[in-house]
């Protein structure tokens, strides 16, 4: 038997997701280490007064051996724009480059960085992270006598936790993994990846079309829709996932495949809605994001009418929204089925939301009165922005 000395070394090769400017930094200077709790968070978790994430399987960097895992930690789909000024011929604030081509365009791709990884003696996490603070490794250093951390996770995309056993005995699927690695050192970053999700919702028909992003629509309006509209419905629970399912339909449309959603675009026959607020979508600022990473998307695509679609006006008064976006901000159910149906956007349609956004502006700020007229773009005395159709 001989003996290497390199028994214990485990190298592996791992991902990490993060956004641009974060990856370019990993890979100029390497990964960074993370600063051990004080004394006030680490009280916080213990008596469970604080809420943050300080690292749910241990306080270091976080790799894993899934691709597609790694994306779910990288911003919304208008990371294409940062993108664009690492592509060669421009140059980043960190002077590096991104090399690789990037056709059609980089709006949808997602920055992934591949490393060799030192895993030494893996510690197997197996605790949720909801487990008492002492049984659990929320934001805790490297277990002594192990070098990492390592765990098959599964659950809801960004919120996985260590596969459990049933109390059966059967041990839930793996849907992914994550290693933990606590001295930056460990970690070789050699190969930055411009990548783009790919979406399982079934691709257009050629119908006109009726996007929606909401993790929990209205269903009764959606079964309205079905029944009154001539419209084909594609649900999405995200930014990201619809952003992708409309770059995978478009790419080309010599492609047999693309040329269904080059049709009802050219048209003007389709139409997006969503809702306000998506806990792993950005929280408040989904509906905003959302419609960035549409106006972002290369022409005539980024000329799709949009519908921001909520409960309570309250709500919306800081969704603000530049001229000409093409938006409608709106909770009457009336302009959910007018719109989802494809109805034609007069200004009959649109002047009661307007009148009634600004008229909970007013109230709800004490503002000026505003008097609506057809040009009118804001609200005389307030910050609140309304963009409509031209």
């Amino acid at each position: 038997h001989r003996e290497t000395g390199s028994e214990h070394v485990n190298l592996v090769q791992a991902w990490h997701g993060a956004d641009l400017k974060f990856q370019l930094m990993n890979a100029v200077c390497g990964m960074r280490k993370m600063p051990p709790l004080t004394d006030e968070e680490r009280q916080g978790l213990a008596d469970e007064t604080d809420g943050g994430d300080y690292g749910w399987h241990g306080r270091g960097v976080y790799l894993t051996q899934f691709p597609s895992y790694g994306t779910v930690f990288i911003g919304n789909a208008a990371e294409g724009a940062a993108i664009d000024a690492a592509l060669p011929g421009s140059s980043a604030t960190t002077g590096a480059t991104v090399s690789g081509a990037c056709a059609p365009g980089s709006i949808g791709l997602k920055p992934l960085l591949l490393s060799h990884v030192i895993m030494g003696r893996p510690f197997p996490v197996t605790v949720s992270k909801d487990a008492p603070f002492h049984q659990n490794m929320h934001g805790k250093e490297c277990p002594s006598g192990f070098d990492s951390c390592y765990s098959l996770v599964s659950g809801p995309a960004a919120n996985m936790d260590p596969i459990e056993m049933y109390s059966d005995g059967s041990i839930a699927a793996p849907q992914a993994d994550e290693l933990v690695v606590f001295n930056p050192c460990q970690v070789l970053p050699y190969c930055l990846v411009l990548c783009r999700s790919r979406s399982s919702v079934e691709g257009p028909t050629g119908a006109p079309l009726l996007l929606i992003v909401d993790p929990h629509p209205d269903e009764v309006l959606l079964e309205w829709i079905r029944n009154n509209g001539n419209v084909e419905i594609r649900r999405f629970v995200s930014t990201a996932d619809v952003v992708a399912w409309i770059l995978q339909n478009w790419d080309d449309e010599k492609y047999e495949q693309c040329k269904p959603l080059h049709d009802v675009v050219k048209r003007g026959a389709v139409r997006l809605v969503t809702n306000r607020t998506r806990a792993v979508d950005g929280g408040r600022n989904a509906a905003k994001s959302l419609i960035d990473a549409v106006r972002n998307l290369p022409q005539p695509l980024n000329r799709i009418p949009l519908l921001v679609f909520c409960g309570a006006l309250g709500s919306l008064l800081d969704l603000v929204v530049e001229k000409n976006e093409r938006v409608l901000v709106s909770t009457r159910e009336i302009h959910f089925k007018t719109f989802g149906s494809l109805e034609p956007l007069t200004w009959d349609m649109i002047m009661p939301a307007v009148v009634e956004y600004f008229r909970a502006v007013n109230r709800l700020q004490s503002k000026a009165h505003w008097k609506p007229d057809a040009s009118a773009t804001h609200c005389s005395g307030c910050d609140a922005k309304f963009s409509f159709f031209n």
